[in-house]
């Protein structure tokens, strides 16, 4: 094939590409945050999560599910945070937004995609890594949020890995609507209704 008409092939393949997948981001620095920034004991407005649901029969099921809602109610106030004083840098490609801080010496990073139509937040997720950010990752130390579409609250919450792996999803009003956790050798999947009551249980052996 003739040289010239290969080059205006290929020409024409990285016009469409550019077309579709919009112009290359280039230089784009997240924050480096210290852990000091972004210590828990900063954050004056704290998230709080509906309790009026109602409890289960299991008691160490209801302690675990507490200690989940505390983390996640910590958490969420974290991103929260970093997002109030401007720590979340807000890049725009191809009509999506997204931004990440970095926690070097927690060899953290957090990566926040924002809603397009609001820049609220959409989904974010938590990654540990052992040595170094982008090396070996500890996943059951991440954890991911997503947020409800037609406010900025909390739609569901996941964390930690193996039988150490809870997951929570909720009402728009912050009240909790299901959680799947282990308790012992059981895994247990629970939903309360819009009212909090409790509407279905189910749980079973976990396997070895």
């Amino acid at each position: 094939m003739d040289i010239i008409i290969l080059l205006k092939i290929v020409r024409l393949f990285a016009m469409i590409h550019f077309a579709i997948a919009g112009p290359r981001v280039e230089n784009y620095i997240p924050y480096e945050a210290t852990a000091d920034e972004i210590a828990i004991s900063n954050i004056v407005d704290k998230i709080c999560y509906d309790r009026t649901f109602q409890q289960h029969s299991d008691e160490m099921f209801n302690n675990r599910l507490e200690e989940t809602l505390i983390m996640a109610e910590q958490e969420e106030s974290l991103l929260r945070y970093m997002i109030d004083k401007g720590m979340v840098r807000r890049l725009e490609w191809n009509k999506m937004y997204s931004g990440s801080v970095r926690v070097e010496s927690n060899k953290t990073i957090y990566r926040f995609i924002f809603k397009a139509s609001s820049l609220k937040m959409q989904q974010v997720d938590r990654r540990v890594f052992e040595d170094r950010i982008s090396g070996k990752e500890i996943v059951s130390e991440g954890y991911k949020f997503t947020f409800h579409d037609q406010n900025d609250s909390v739609l569901g919450f996941s964390s930690g890995q193996g039988n150490n792996r809870v997951a929570l999803s909720f009402y728009p009003d912050r009240r909790l609507k299901s959680c799947g956790l282990v308790v012992g050798e059981q895994y247990h999947f629970v939903t309360w209704d819009a009212n909090g009551k409790l509407d279905f249980q189910h749980k079973q052996k976990v396997k070895e």
